[in-house]
């Protein structure tokens, strides 16, 4: 009903009209509608009750038709006919009905709305004017000649001081108020026209700020693989000269500098992700005390070196916030690195946990050159550096705005305050959270649709786990396999001993008795083949290099995904029984040793051109001096994999790696690293092997 009504009062409304013409159409509109509704009631009303006559019936009926083609013309577009028109129909229509239809009713005093009208309708002053005296004339002069009402109710000029004093008050308030509205009308052109020029500004500053990160990130881009063959180069190095390091103390500095590089290049990456929303955190309960102590350990030697005292205060009691263990390190590295950079020789600077309320502040305070009061919410802003002679020579202006914004994503708050007398405090405050005493963690497990195998109910798996929830867990997930289950290691080596077929085993990493670890070695050391994942809620590179130089065949970290795991045992079974059927075809009596030879030399040569898209099977039998024929044959005895799906598997490793320590900003940057050149087909290949993409479609 409502949209009716306003496309009713609309009607001849088109593009391009001023807005005082449009509140003209609108008026008219209403008007005329009202008009018509008064005509059609008093047709009804006047014959009902038997007062209808000839001369109120041709009124009426006249009032409908003009004031309905008033409306009709407004639709045509005949603004100005409209407007005469009307004029024209309400004086014939108040002359008529005042001196013929309805006379003695005293509806001359309806004459005063023509020159109102007129004053909205017409821009003329003539026209106002000449409709009021009109009006005026048409109240007092028809009784003289028709005799309607006595003598004396025309004998004083009341009516004149009334119509001309309504008109004039009118008038008045009309001409302010067009003129506030032509003031109105320019300052909003001014406003428009200002808000054109800021949003061209703001374009710039935009595009200006966008050049300015894709700057960075590209330079970092380029600087990677440098930085990462000077690290490279620094760590043998610094092998070789690992008994005699207490004459070389440069090499300490120079790893030093090395990662301080790294660390400005991982804020930059991690920056563009999170421009990009693809920054993951993985968040779990840490103790804050643990990481200002940390903190402390990292930089005391540097703080010694250039003479600065650094200090460590922390909580009486663990206190514990919800955050990723890794970027919480980074952040606090980043404020530390910035109080190192402005605090002379022989300055002060504080580490220190506290609570209060629900808040775990962590705080770090130096009586450095200190910040402006005025630039200390500007610190924080991307690229801003304070104006101070330090700044004049070096800086990024990246540190404190990586750490305002990963502080944002933990959900915590970080602010700064200039310390008494001179100084800076820079605050981090998070939520605490309260750990449950003596109860497991739940397991947090994606559960999603299983592809299961045909081929997979014959096989038999041994299962390593201390838990006993955890392996009920895993039973549940491999019912169609045939489970054995061991506590831990020693029970497992039982099992194999009594010569029980096993086609794979899943191990936990920490075990009472016998851990995962120390059982891996044993059966390498047997020389024993089976497939091995180990999982483990360790998700530190240390523990990761270990297991992989254990050499197990894959690991998953908790928590994991039902299918991951389905599919990386599968992958794992499926290799292990291709060798398997390979070593009976051939019955090959090669020395064992030359073979597994073969397939270290192989595996190296792989991960020193994981980059290189050219190198393949040819260049690498190439560089092994040996046959593609004799590379296929070894590979695929000792690993089930031929020398494509080798060099597949380990360029897959490798981009596990990257993508496990959150240290890539695309798809595409991901594919170029290991040599291929369609980041889609990368994470397809990725969730095929390890049950889930690297970023969802």
């Amino acid at each position: 009903m409502e949209s009716i009504v306003k496309k009713m009062i609309l009607v001849g409304v088109k593009k391009g009209l001023s807005s005082k013409e449009i509140k003209r159409i609108k008026v008219l509109n209403v008007t005329a509608y009202v008009a018509l509704i008064h005509a059609i009631f008093f047709l009804y009303f006047d014959y009902y009750t038997n007062s209808l006559d000839q001369a109120k019936l041709i009124t009426l009926i006249l009032e409908g038709i003009f004031f309905g083609s008033i409306i009709y013309l407004q639709r045509l577009g005949y603004f100005k006919f409209s407007r005469i028109l009307f004029t024209v129909t309400v004086f014939s229509n108040l002359f008529f009905h005042c001196n013929y239809a309805f006379k003695g009713y005293y509806g001359e005093y309806q004459y005063l709305v023509i020159p109102l009208f007129s004053l909205f309708f017409f821009d003329k002053r003539y026209i106002h004017y000449g409709l009021l005296i009109l009006s005026i004339i048409a109240f007092y002069v028809p009784n003289y000649y028709l005799n309607i009402y006595p003598e004396q109710y025309f004998g004083y000029l009341n009516v004149l001081f009334l119509f001309a004093g309504i008109f004039l008050i009118i008038n008045f308030f009309k001409n302010v108020n067009e003129r506030n509205e032509k003031k109105l009308a320019k300052q909003l052109l001014k406003n428009q026209q200002m808000k054109q020029i800021l949003d061209v500004k703001n374009k710039e500053l935009q595009s200006l700020n966008n050049f300015q990160n894709h700057f960075f990130v590209n330079i970092a881009h380029e600087m990677g693989t440098p930085i990462t063959l000077i690290k490279g180069q620094a760590g043998l190095l610094a092998k070789k000269m690992d008994r005699r390091k207490e004459h070389f103390p440069e090499i300490h500095k120079l790893n030093y500098q090395i990662d301080k590089l790294e660390g400005l290049l991982y804020n930059i990456r991690d920056i563009a992700k999170m421009e990009a929303e693809t920054l993951v955190l993985d968040k779990k309960n840490i103790s804050v005390n643990q990481i200002a102590q940390k903190g402390f350990l990292e930089f005391q030697p540097l703080f010694e070196e250039k003479g600065i005292n650094l200090s460590l205060s922390l909580f009486h009691r663990d206190l514990m916030v919800e955050a990723d263990v890794i970027y919480l390190e980074r952040v606090l590295s980043n404020v530390l690195s910035n109080a190192f950079k402005y605090t002379e020789k022989g300055g002060q600077v504080d580490i220190k946990v506290n609570m209060e309320d629900s808040l775990v502040s962590l705080i770090v305070t130096d009586n450095g050159i200190g910040v402006p009061l005025d630039e200390l919410t500007s610190i924080f802003e991307r690229f801003y550096q304070s104006h101070n002679h330090i700044n004049k020579a070096n800086g990024s202006g990246i540190g404190l705005a990586f750490v305002q914004e990963i502080i944002k994503l933990h959900g915590g708050k970080v602010k700064a305050y200039p310390n008494t007398p001179n100084g800076l405090v820079v605050q981090m405050d998070f939520n605490k959270v309260n750990p449950i005493q003596n109860i497991p963690e739940p397991l947090e497990v994606v559960t999603l649709p299983l592809k299961k195998s045909p081929t997979i109910k014959d096989k038999t798996i041994l299962l390593v786990e201390d838990n006993t929830e955890m392996r009920y867990y895993l039973k549940t997930i491999l019912n169609e396999y045939t489970i054995i289950e061991s506590s831990n290691g020693n029970e497992a080596l039982a099992v194999l001993n009594n010569n029980t077929p096993i086609d794979a085993i899943i191990t936990d990493f920490m075990m009472p008795e016998m851990d995962g670890e120390e059982f891996v070695k044993i059966l390498k050391e047997k020389g024993d083949r089976l497939p091995i994942i180990m999982i483990t809620a360790r998700l530190d590179v240390k523990s990761k290099l270990k297991m992989l130089r254990l050499g197990v065949d894959d690991y998953l970290n908790k928590p994991f995904m039902e299918e991951e795991l389905l599919l990386r045992l599968n992958n794992c079974i499926r290799n292990y029984t291709s060798a398997q059927q390979y070593r009976k075809k051939t019955d090959t009596t090669e020395p064992l040793d030359q073979e597994n030879k073969l397939v270290i030399e192989s595996k190296a040569l792989v991960l020193k051109n994981i980059h290189n898209a050219y190198f393949g099977v040819a260049q690498l039998s190439d560089e092994l001096k040996v046959s593609e024929r004799t590379l296929h044959r070894n590979l695929k005895k000792e690993t089930g994999l031929s020398p494509i799906q080798f060099i597949r598997e380990l360029k897959l490793l490798h981009v596990r790696e990257i993508v496990e320590n959150n240290k890539f900003t695309s798809l595409q940057e991901l594919a170029l690293s290991v040599g291929l050149s369609n980041g889609i087909y990368l994470n397809q290949l990725y969730k095929e092997r390890f049950g889930r993409a690297i970023q969802d479609d």
